[in-house]
């Protein structure tokens, strides 16, 4: 419990650096290891991304290539074991970085 609260925090301090992403609309934790991503066409109205942008699809094929598994959509659930360490965090919080931009580039090119 003691390593899910530390890592916890720490995992959600790093996910905060994500709010630089422009597609980033909230990013929620503080319960443990249980946070998330909001991703949204605009921030400001909090507009998500119509269906045919295929959001969800994007966002699994990115993470798979930057050897992530989970679901996605909207929401982008980050729950990572109890047993992570700093450096694992780490190296999460740089995949998603990653999946984020170029999940970014492909939403805003023509018909994405």
């Amino acid at each position: 419990a003691g390593n899910s609260a530390r890592m916890g925090a720490y995992l959600f301090e790093g996910l905060q650096r994500l709010r630089r992403h422009a597609i980033v609309g909230d990013v929620r934790g503080g319960m443990g290891l249980l946070c998330a991503i909001e991703i949204v066409r605009d921030r400001e109205s909090r507009e998500r991304f119509p269906k045919a942008a295929k959001l969800g699809e994007k966002a699994v094929r990115l993470m798979r290539k930057h050897r992530m598994l989970g679901r996605a959509g909207d929401i982008i659930p980050v729950a990572p074991p109890l047993c992570i360490t700093r450096d694992e965090v780490d190296e999460s919080v740089a995949r998603l970085d990653s999946v984020l931009t170029e999940l970014a580039d492909e939403l805003r090119a023509p018909g994405g």
